[in-house]
């Protein structure tokens, strides 16, 4: 009865989501994270704005994309995070062997020179996190026998 053949690993779905969308989370984070911080200027932290929409972008997209393609937990969409987070830890040694007393500027900066590297390496490396987490939260969901 739930007898339900187990998604099969795709290797060009594994290519597409470790280049593709770590790009596409940079961009809708970016885009997500402009409209949000009009609407709350004043309001809210920019630094926080942008790590809730990288949360919230994240997720969701990675939760939709389960959805749609249930291959995309065993294609390698749950590793999704390694490279990001690998260049997010590889800025952080430098900043700290830089200014060993001050914490990394890839961590907070969207109202300073470098809070590029925090927008564009920081926060899809988070989204990129949430995708993953979105990916095995829908898979969960979906394996799960109806009551």
């Amino acid at each position: 009865m739930f007898d339900s053949k187990p998604p099969e690993f795709s290797p060009s779905l594994l290519v597409v989501e470790i280049l593709a969308v770590p790009l596409g989370l940079c961009i809708a984070t970016a885009i997500a994270g402009g409209v949000i911080s009009a609407g709350l200027e004043g309001i809210a932290n920019q630094d926080v704005t942008g790590y809730v929409t990288s949360i919230l972008v994240g997720f969701l997209a990675g939760y939709a994309v389960q959805i749609r393609v249930p291959r995309s937990v065993t294609s390698g969409g749950t590793w999704v995070w390694v490279l990001p987070v690998s260049l997010v830890a590889l800025g952080s040694i430098y900043d700290l062997l830089e200014l060993p007393t001050e914490l990394p500027k890839l961590f907070y900066g969207m109202t300073h020179v470098w809070g590029v590297s925090f927008a564009f390496i920081t926060l899809p490396a988070v989204a990129c996190c949430f995708y993953s987490l979105g990916i095995v939260v829908a898979n969960r969901r979906r394996r799960r026998p109806a009551t």
